[in-house]
Protein backbone atom coordinates (compact mmCIF):
# COMPACT_ATOMS: atom_id res chain seq x y z
CA UNK A 1 0.00 0.00 0.00
CA UNK A 2 2.85 2.42 0.80
CA UNK A 3 4.47 1.64 -2.56
CA UNK A 4 1.16 2.36 -4.30
CA UNK A 5 0.87 5.81 -2.73
CA UNK A 6 4.43 6.65 -3.74
CA UNK A 7 3.68 6.09 -7.42
CA UNK A 8 0.09 7.45 -7.51
CA UNK A 9 -1.20 10.99 -7.07
CA UNK A 10 -3.04 11.66 -3.81
CA UNK A 11 -6.19 12.86 -5.60
CA UNK A 12 -6.39 9.62 -7.60
CA UNK A 13 -5.83 7.57 -4.45
CA UNK A 14 -8.60 9.41 -2.62
CA UNK A 15 -10.90 8.85 -5.61
CA UNK A 16 -10.21 5.10 -5.56
CA UNK A 17 -10.81 4.93 -1.81
CA UNK A 18 -14.09 6.84 -2.24
CA UNK A 19 -15.24 4.53 -5.01
CA UNK A 20 -14.30 1.52 -2.87
CA UNK A 21 -16.39 2.86 0.01
CA UNK A 22 -19.32 3.45 -2.33
CA UNK A 23 -19.02 -0.05 -3.76
CA UNK A 24 -19.00 -1.50 -0.24
CA UNK A 25 -22.22 0.37 0.55
CA UNK A 26 -23.88 -0.95 -2.61
CA UNK A 27 -22.72 -4.51 -1.94
CA UNK A 28 -24.05 -4.38 1.61
CA UNK A 29 -27.41 -3.09 0.40
CA UNK A 30 -27.66 -5.82 -2.22
CA UNK A 31 -26.51 -8.65 0.04
CA UNK A 32 -28.93 -11.08 1.60
CA UNK A 33 -27.82 -9.98 5.06
CA UNK A 34 -29.29 -6.50 4.57
CA UNK A 35 -33.00 -7.08 3.97
CA UNK A 36 -35.09 -3.91 3.78
CA UNK A 37 -37.89 -5.56 5.75
CA UNK A 38 -35.51 -5.77 8.72
CA UNK A 39 -35.55 -1.96 8.99
CA UNK A 40 -39.32 -1.69 9.35
CA UNK A 41 -39.98 -1.30 13.05
CA UNK A 42 -40.62 -1.60 15.83
CA UNK A 43 -41.89 -5.19 15.51
CA UNK A 44 -45.32 -6.07 16.95
CA UNK A 45 -45.33 -6.07 20.75
CA UNK A 46 -42.46 -3.58 21.11
CA UNK A 47 -42.27 0.18 21.35
CA UNK A 48 -39.47 2.61 20.68
CA UNK A 49 -39.35 5.70 22.92
CA UNK A 50 -37.60 8.81 21.57
CA UNK A 51 -36.66 12.27 22.77
CA UNK A 52 -37.12 15.19 20.38
CA UNK A 53 -35.11 18.07 21.79
CA UNK A 54 -37.16 18.80 24.93
CA UNK A 55 -36.75 16.58 28.03
CA UNK A 56 -40.41 17.09 28.95
CA UNK A 57 -41.73 15.68 25.68
CA UNK A 58 -41.48 12.30 24.02
CA UNK A 59 -42.33 10.43 20.85
CA UNK A 60 -43.31 6.76 20.71
CA UNK A 61 -43.52 4.23 17.90
CA UNK A 62 -45.54 1.16 18.86
CA UNK A 63 -45.54 -1.97 16.69
CA UNK A 64 -49.16 -3.20 16.51
CA UNK A 65 -49.47 -6.07 14.02
CA UNK A 66 -48.52 -7.37 10.60
CA UNK A 67 -51.53 -7.40 8.30
CA UNK A 68 -51.54 -8.21 4.57
CA UNK A 69 -47.76 -7.84 4.48
CA UNK A 70 -47.86 -4.42 6.14
CA UNK A 71 -46.43 -3.53 9.55
CA UNK A 72 -49.00 -1.39 11.39
CA UNK A 73 -47.31 1.14 13.70
CA UNK A 74 -48.96 3.54 16.11
CA UNK A 75 -47.16 6.90 16.26
CA UNK A 76 -47.78 8.76 19.53
CA UNK A 77 -46.53 12.26 20.38
CA UNK A 78 -46.44 13.70 23.90
CA UNK A 79 -45.61 17.42 23.57
CA UNK A 80 -43.83 19.15 26.47
CA UNK A 81 -46.24 20.26 29.16
CA UNK A 82 -45.30 23.93 28.85
CA UNK A 83 -46.16 23.81 25.13
CA UNK A 84 -49.56 22.28 25.88
CA UNK A 85 -50.22 24.98 28.47
CA UNK A 86 -49.14 27.81 26.19
CA UNK A 87 -50.96 26.58 23.08
CA UNK A 88 -54.39 25.17 23.96
CA UNK A 89 -54.87 23.83 20.41
CA UNK A 90 -52.07 21.31 20.94
CA UNK A 91 -53.31 18.11 22.63
CA UNK A 92 -51.35 16.50 25.44
CA UNK A 93 -51.34 13.27 23.43
CA UNK A 94 -51.63 12.86 19.66
CA UNK A 95 -51.78 9.51 17.86
CA UNK A 96 -51.82 8.47 14.25
CA UNK A 97 -51.34 5.18 12.40
CA UNK A 98 -48.66 4.53 9.83
CA UNK A 99 -48.09 1.49 7.65
CA UNK A 100 -44.69 0.18 6.58
CA UNK A 101 -44.23 -2.20 3.67
CA UNK A 102 -41.83 -3.24 0.92
CA UNK A 103 -42.50 -2.46 -2.76
CA UNK A 104 -40.22 -1.94 -5.78
CA UNK A 105 -37.04 -2.53 -3.71
CA UNK A 106 -38.12 0.24 -1.31
CA UNK A 107 -39.19 0.52 2.32
CA UNK A 108 -42.33 2.65 2.15
CA UNK A 109 -44.17 4.56 4.87
CA UNK A 110 -47.87 5.25 4.35
CA UNK A 111 -49.56 8.02 6.37
CA UNK A 112 -53.18 8.87 5.56
CA UNK A 113 -52.75 7.36 2.11
CA UNK A 114 -49.60 9.39 1.33
CA UNK A 115 -46.59 7.18 0.51
CA UNK A 116 -42.98 8.14 1.26
CA UNK A 117 -39.88 6.11 0.44
CA UNK A 118 -37.74 5.74 3.57
CA UNK A 119 -34.98 3.54 2.11
CA UNK A 120 -34.40 2.43 -1.47
CA UNK A 121 -32.13 -0.34 -2.66
CA UNK A 122 -30.09 0.16 -5.81
CA UNK A 123 -28.74 -2.46 -8.15
CA UNK A 124 -25.38 -1.48 -9.54
CA UNK A 125 -24.86 2.00 -8.08
CA UNK A 126 -26.10 4.59 -5.58
CA UNK A 127 -29.58 4.30 -4.14
CA UNK A 128 -31.17 7.65 -5.04
CA UNK A 129 -34.76 8.83 -5.10
CA UNK A 130 -36.73 12.08 -5.18
CA UNK A 131 -39.64 12.12 -2.75
CA UNK A 132 -41.57 14.99 -1.20
CA UNK A 133 -41.11 15.85 2.46
CA UNK A 134 -42.79 18.16 4.92
CA UNK A 135 -41.03 21.11 6.53
CA UNK A 136 -42.40 23.64 9.01
CA UNK A 137 -42.57 27.25 7.78
CA UNK A 138 -42.85 30.11 10.31
CA UNK A 139 -45.68 32.60 9.85
CA UNK A 140 -45.45 36.29 10.84
CA UNK A 141 -47.61 35.64 13.92
CA UNK A 142 -45.18 33.04 15.29
CA UNK A 143 -47.23 30.00 14.28
CA UNK A 144 -45.99 27.28 11.94
CA UNK A 145 -47.49 25.59 8.92
CA UNK A 146 -46.40 22.39 7.21
CA UNK A 147 -45.27 22.75 3.59
CA UNK A 148 -44.49 19.98 1.12
CA UNK A 149 -41.19 20.33 -0.73
CA UNK A 150 -39.21 18.16 -3.14
CA UNK A 151 -36.19 16.34 -1.77
CA UNK A 152 -33.16 14.55 -3.19
CA UNK A 153 -32.43 11.46 -1.09
CA UNK A 154 -29.69 8.86 -1.08
CA UNK A 155 -28.30 6.14 1.15
CA UNK A 156 -25.29 7.81 2.75
CA UNK A 157 -23.78 4.83 4.57
CA UNK A 158 -24.29 1.25 5.68
CA UNK A 159 -22.42 0.07 8.75
CA UNK A 160 -22.68 -2.17 11.78
CA UNK A 161 -23.00 -0.94 15.35
CA UNK A 162 -24.34 -1.49 18.84
CA UNK A 163 -27.72 0.07 19.65
CA UNK A 164 -28.29 0.98 23.30
CA UNK A 165 -27.94 -2.19 25.39
CA UNK A 166 -29.36 -4.47 22.71
CA UNK A 167 -27.33 -7.67 22.20
CA UNK A 168 -25.06 -7.98 19.18
CA UNK A 169 -24.26 -5.57 16.39
CA UNK A 170 -26.88 -4.50 13.90
CA UNK A 171 -26.88 -3.16 10.35
CA UNK A 172 -27.39 0.62 10.40
CA UNK A 173 -28.46 2.57 7.32
CA UNK A 174 -28.09 6.36 7.18
CA UNK A 175 -30.26 8.26 4.70
CA UNK A 176 -29.67 11.90 3.73
CA UNK A 177 -32.27 14.06 1.98
CA UNK A 178 -31.56 17.58 0.71
CA UNK A 179 -34.18 20.21 -0.10
CA UNK A 180 -33.95 22.95 -2.71
CA UNK A 181 -33.02 25.38 0.08
CA UNK A 182 -30.08 23.09 1.00
CA UNK A 183 -31.65 21.91 4.27
CA UNK A 184 -30.41 18.37 4.99
CA UNK A 185 -32.61 15.79 6.69
CA UNK A 186 -30.75 12.84 8.19
CA UNK A 187 -32.44 9.59 9.26
CA UNK A 188 -30.81 6.44 10.64
CA UNK A 189 -32.42 3.01 10.76
CA UNK A 190 -31.24 -0.16 12.52
CA UNK A 191 -32.14 -3.74 11.61
CA UNK A 192 -34.74 -5.24 13.93
CA UNK A 193 -35.53 -1.82 15.43
CA UNK A 194 -36.47 0.70 12.74
CA UNK A 195 -35.83 4.43 13.11
CA UNK A 196 -33.16 5.23 15.70
CA UNK A 197 -32.34 8.87 15.00
CA UNK A 198 -33.29 11.90 12.92
CA UNK A 199 -31.91 15.43 12.64
CA UNK A 200 -31.93 18.49 10.38
CA UNK A 201 -28.94 20.59 9.28
CA UNK A 202 -29.71 24.17 8.18
CA UNK A 203 -27.47 26.44 6.11
CA UNK A 204 -25.71 28.77 6.42
CA UNK A 205 -23.24 27.57 8.97
CA UNK A 206 -24.65 24.03 8.89
CA UNK A 207 -26.59 24.57 12.10
CA UNK A 208 -27.81 21.18 13.37
CA UNK A 209 -31.27 20.95 14.89
CA UNK A 210 -31.64 17.80 17.02
CA UNK A 211 -34.58 15.68 15.95
CA UNK A 212 -35.61 12.38 17.44
CA UNK A 213 -33.16 10.22 19.36
CA UNK A 214 -33.94 6.67 20.47
CA UNK A 215 -33.91 6.51 24.27
CA UNK A 216 -35.06 2.97 25.00
CA UNK A 217 -36.87 -0.08 23.64
CA UNK A 218 -39.66 -1.61 25.70
CA UNK A 219 -42.04 -4.52 25.47
CA UNK A 220 -45.59 -3.28 25.17
CA UNK A 221 -47.47 -4.52 28.21
CA UNK A 222 -50.76 -2.84 27.28
CA UNK A 223 -53.51 -5.21 26.06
Amino acid sequence: MLKYFKTTSLSRAVLIVSISGLLLTVLLLESNTCNLADFAGPPPGYKNVYSFGDPDGSYVLLGKEIKNGELIVSEITYPPQHVVEEVPEIPARAERIQKLYIRDNSLIQNLYGHESILIKKSFGWFARWNPYGTTMIANDDGTYIGKMLPLKCSVDSVEKGQILSQPGKRDIITVKCESSSKDIFISRYASGIGLIESSIVYPPGNTALPGMQLLRIEKNLDP
